[in-house]
């Protein structure tokens, strides 16, 4: 039954890959770019579970390799919180629990827990490097759930314009 159930669901995939591509394409088009097409399927998949994101991306990078770039340029994915100058992800951690931090740095690497470690007060620091060693086993799902409301935290600071992230190009520094 499980071998059914996910034939259906890679079915079910692959069509919704189809039906986006085509409607992304129409957007593409001069008379659709007013609307933004790949700007909003970027902002559907940030949406959605991550895997399932990387899923429909999958499919239309293989349809349309051109497209699947527009669309990935546009995401803003939990490993782009490497890309945020500290000022912002500081304010942005104050709206963030040690919890729903632990549980979304579980599986990350050193690198993306040293960003947010030195983000943060010393005081908080201790606690959630206490959380960190006594998390247990936890499901993907939860972990993927705290990554996302994180990162719809982060998208709301994006969308005010309270969101930073560090330019290579420019050399302009806080002060």
């Amino acid at each position: 039954m499980a071998t059914s159930a996910s034939k259906i669901h890679s079915e079910v995939l692959n069509q919704i890959a189809k039906a986006i591509q085509e409607k992304i394409k129409l957007f593409d088009e001069p008379q659709g770019s007013q609307i933004g097409g790949s700007e909003k399927l970027a902002k559907i998949l940030n949406i959605l579970e991550s895997k399932t994101g990387k899923n429909i991306l999958s499919e239309i990078e293989k349809k349309d390799a051109s497209l699947a770039s527009k669309i990935k340029d546009k995401m803003f994915t939990f490993n782009d919180i490497l890309k945020i100058e500290d000022n912002s992800l500081k304010k942005a951690l104050f709206e963030i629990k040690n919890d729903i931090l632990g549980l979304a740095l579980k599986d990350e690497s050193e690198e993306m827990k040293q960003k947010f470690l030195n983000n943060i007060s010393d005081n908080r620091k201790k606690l959630l490097l206490i959380e960190l060693k006594t998390l247990g086993p936890q499901k993907r799902s939860n972990i993927e759930d705290a990554k996302n409301r994180i990162l719809e935290t982060l998208r709301e600071m994006q969308e005010n314009g309270e969101l930073f992230f560090k330019n290579s190009n420019k050399k302009d520094e806080w002060v």
